[in-house]
């Protein structure tokens, strides 16, 4: 699988990078999200892990950054927070048409993109904190039960609900500006010419938001019961066998 997310994302830079001189936000956007998808399966990768780990600063490091996997999940947490940025901007291009080419232009998506890498950081660098080598073995100690508790809650607002919520709001949202356009442009009659320029305008936003849905899904499915296993693990419901075992790492 990690094999053929990277070959499929990098041929998505690839086309784009070629057409790079004509460009729209939602190219940039989609590239941005190939990337982030492309470090993802990089870092998904299984690696070898030792059976001790040195008691040096070599072995913290490796506690830290391989065994707890920090990079895959800043690139997983940037894949999401720009999905949901794909999702927002297709919403100002259909709601707010007159007004797109003002509010979604290529600096702005740009700083976007780069914030959404740098809060993806921010939220997973408790791991540097929380992790490291002990004795012959990696081990995650938080402070206090509190600060775990804390640390999941946060994760599962940062990381999911909240882009969750936010995509499926733009999406129906979406969806129910394109039914009003719909009806507003073609009129109720089903059988209309699909040669009107309108018809087609309409189905060609109609395809792109059936691709949105399906992605949007795909994530909900994908990540809904690993991040909901990984909150009850921060608050104690679940064992903490859980953590970097066979389940969380799928």
């Amino acid at each position: 699988m990690s094999m053929l997310g990277m070959v499929g994302n990098l041929t998505v830079i690839l086309v784009l990078f070629q057409r790079h001189h004509a460009c729209r936000s939602t190219d940039a956007l989609i590239g941005a999200l190939a990337v982030a998808d492309f470090f993802t399966s990089v870092f998904m990768v299984p690696l070898p892990r030792p059976l001790k780990v040195p008691g040096t600063w070599l072995g913290d490091v490796y506690c830290k950054v391989v065994y707890t996997s920090l990079l895959m999940w800043v690139s997983v947490c940037a894949s999401v927070f720009i999905l949901t940025l794909i999702s927002i901007e297709r919403y100002i291009a259909i709601a707010h048409p007159l007004h797109f080419k003002r509010l979604v232009t290529r600096q702005r998506v740009a700083k976007a993109v780069a914030m959404s890498w740098l809060v993806a950081f921010l939220v997973n660098l408790f791991l540097l904190f929380v992790a490291g080598a002990k004795g012959d073995r990696c081990t995650e100690v938080f402070q206090s039960r509190i600060a775990q508790i804390i640390t999941g809650c946060v994760l599962f607002l940062v990381q999911f609900l909240i882009p969750a919520v936010i995509m499926l709001v733009a999406q129906i949202l979406t969806a129910l500006m394109l039914h009003r356009q719909s009806r507003r442009r073609i009129g109720e009659d089903s059988k209309c010419d699909n040669s009107n320029p309108s018809a087609k305008y309409l189905v060609a936003r109609k395809n792109v938001l059936k691709i949105l849905f399906l992605v949007v899904g795909v994530y909900l499915i994908s990540w809904t019961p690993t991040q909901t296993v990984y909150l009850l693990y921060n608050l104690r419901v679940v064992s903490a066998s859980y953590l970097y075992g066979p389940f969380s790492l799928l």
